[in-house]
């Protein structure tokens, strides 16, 4: 069912001119975590830029508030226009499975949609949930697929809300360099 968006909130694409603005957001909101690249305007419009398709596949959505106020924000890329998994094959207890819930679409083809550099003001963590909601829905026709990365120590896990019959995956970093990582550091590897 469509989500809906409280009394004044609006979901909306940044604007080029706004960029030195999300990267002193996201810059704010990921000061603390490890593996985590600065961002800065140029290289956000460099990221927004069409290159090498026609249209834009990266996409970068706010969440504001009547007075215009930035409450959350997300990016999308479209990796489908670049990409297509096509599952041929399931084991039986994910065919059963997907039966039920349809995480496969009947044609097998998995049409992705990254997700990422998911930020919220602080105390607008429902901010967070309901923009991903939005997006999700937006974004149903095109994408059968939605990726996300985040640290499972981070609150991002909780606020998606992602339903526990979900397939999942696990990814571990091993990094080397001349500085170890703080004990409990959040990590968001974004470059």
């Amino acid at each position: 069912t469509q989500p809906h968006l409280p009394s004044g909130w609006s979901v909306r694409p940044v604007a080029p001119h706004e960029l030195p603005q999300l990267a002193e957001e996201l810059n704010n909101y990921y000061q603390h975590y490890a593996l985590t690249a600065l961002h800065d305007a140029e290289k956000l419009e460099r990221s927004l830029k069409p290159d090498p398709m026609t249209e834009p596949w990266r996409h970068y959505y706010l969440l504001v508030d009547e007075a215009g106020h930035w409450l959350a924000g997300l990016g999308v890329a479209a990796q489908y226009r670049l990409m297509e998994m096509h599952v041929q094959k399931l084991p039986a207890a994910l065919r059963l499975l997907n039966k039920v819930v349809r995480f496969v679409p009947a044609d097998g083809r998995l049409r992705q949609l990254g997700v990422s550099r998911v930020w919220h003001r602080a105390g607008q963590e429902r901010a967070a949930q309901i923009l991903w909601e939005m997006i999700r829905w937006q974004w149903r026709d095109e994408a059968t697929a939605l990726t996300i990365s985040y640290d499972k120590r981070d609150s991002l896990g909780k606020l998606l809300k992602l339903p526990f019959w979900l397939p999942k995956g696990a990814l571990q970093l091993v990094v080397r360099g001349s500085e170890g990582l703080k004990a409990g550091q959040l990590i968001y590897p974004n470059f």
